[in-house]
């Protein structure tokens, strides 16, 4: 089982029609592997072996996915200035913006 389903993607985002399925399910394995990078620690398993996600994992599996989706958006640039050219870069983590990965690190539980 996938952090997140094509099914949920679609539910959380709000997205009705078919049109970016492809996209979508294609992003599920490489946004789950930037999650586990960016959360630094192994998802837990339970008795059977199953993967247990932490709570609020599929809606910022989903946010990842709609950042990837919205490529126009992903420049990585806060701003610019023409005189003596100025470039301000978002805050990100691993590339995404902080405000959608943030919360990845709070999940993590040290023993």
């Amino acid at each position: 089982m996938a952090i997140v389903t094509l099914e949920q993607v679609k539910a959380l985002l709000g997205i009705t029609d078919n049109s970016k399925d492809a996209q979508i399910s294609a992003l599920i394995e490489p946004v789950e592997e930037h999650y586990l990078r960016i959360r630094n620690k192994p998802f837990e398993t339970d008795e059977e072996g199953k993967t247990v996600y932490p709570e609020g994992a599929a809606l910022t599996a989903a946010k990842m996915i709609q950042f990837h989706l919205n490529t126009d958006k992903r420049t990585g640039i806060a701003g610019q200035s023409l005189g003596d050219h100025s470039v301000t870069f978002k805050d990100t983590i691993q590339g995404y913006p902080r405000e959608i990965v943030g919360g990845i690190r709070r999940f993590v539980k040290f023993v």
